[in-house]
């Protein structure tokens, strides 16, 4: 049996959170048609390594949970394509093993429900379904880490804690896993340099950036994400598009901006809409980048559909490189309209 005081997790007293659920509006003349991406999960061998994919999620979590407080959020997915793989019945393994840590040392998070409450980890697993279109993988394990660095390393210790104790705790049906895990740690920078692997029990390699779509797997509070939905004109220069999903908690900001909201008939969905806006122009750009990006939206994961993409060459195709480049900005897809 794993003694706690083997493993550096330390228990510390963190936020609750909660879960909502919504759907995309589908609106031809504000969003692109979207249609679900069916994730496949091929079976390698046993000894294949564990991916772990590390980005900011957001600087201000309580705008994706009102529990959570006005601090950094952090998304760990773990990708783990091997037969046996150690998120298989993650729920149930994961629980076991934080019952096991919690007989040894009663400070300890005892399941899944205290682990969240009381040390700000929150596991989430995608289904089947994908009311966005967003390109959910199903069954992806995503581990969401409130505050900072150090609490990323907190939860780092304790899921390579927990890679190893699964080499010992089989589950019904299990055939055994290899001697020794391999985990491929990818992570934006700077944040990389605040990861300690020297910590670690399980052999760990590191690079950046980070490597999988962070929506890929399931947000923190259900379905729900920020999609926006740009139309590039063909001038070259202006850009005008539609916020929707996760606008509630930037209504008051969004507003003062001038990103107005609409509501859309055929589904009742409620966006933000930005007018007109030229890109091609410096202030226009540094307004997009710095006023809604990173003050507005403290720099939250957002996933961008072109309904109607700039011509080649121009100012609004610079512009639109240089947001993709951003690494909270996810480019689902391009579509031309006609």
């Amino acid at each position: 049996m794993m003694a706690p005081k083997k493993t550096l997790f330390s228990p510390k007293k963190k936020a609750k959170s909660q879960a909502a659920s919504a759907s995309m509006p589908r609106v031809s003349s504000l969003m692109p048609k979207a249609a679900p991406a069916a994730g496949t999960s091929s079976k390698l061998p046993a000894n294949n390594s564990i991916e772990l994919s590390i980005m900011p999620y957001t600087r201000r979590a309580s705008d994706i949970m009102q529990s959570l407080p006005d601090e950094p959020l952090f998304q760990v997915q773990v990708k783990h394509d091997a037969k046996p793989s150690v998120t298989n019945r993650i729920l149930a393994s994961m629980n076991n093993f934080l019952q096991e840590l919690h007989t040894e040392d009663w400070s300890m998070p005892s399941t899944l429900a205290a682990l969240r409450t009381e040390a700000g980890i929150l596991l989430q697993i995608t289904g089947h379904d994908d009311p966005h279109g967003a390109g959910f993988i199903p069954w992806r394990i995503a581990f969401y880490v409130v505050r900072g660095p150090s609490d990323l390393q907190n939860a780092l210790n304790l899921l390579d804690s927990f890679f190893t104790y699964r080499k010992t705790h089989l589950t019904d049906n299990d055939i055994a896993f290899p001697n020794a895990f391999k985990v491929h740690l990818s992570i934006a920078e700077p944040l990389g340099n605040a990861v300690d692997t020297t910590q670690f029990a399980n052999a760990t390699t590191v690079t950046s950036p980070a490597t999988l779509d962070p929506f890929e797997a399931a947000p923190p509070a259900g379905h729900k994400i920020l999609i926006f939905s740009a139309e590039f004109h063909q001038d070259g220069w202006n850009l005008s598009g539609v916020f929707v999903g996760q606008t509630y908690a930037f209504r008051d900001k969004f507003e003062a901006a001038g990103i107005y909201g609409a509501r859309v008939e055929e589904s009742d969905e409620y966006c933000r809409v930005l007018p007109q806006m030229n890109v091609g122009a410096q202030e226009g750009r540094v307004w997009f980048s710095n006023h809604i990006l990173n003050d507005i939206l403290a720099g939250l994961v957002m996933q961008v559909r072109v309904t109607t993409p700039p011509p080649d060459t121009s100012p609004a195709a610079d512009f639109l490189s240089l947001l993709v480049d951003q690494p909270q900005i996810s480019l689902k897809q391009t579509t031309t309209v006609g």
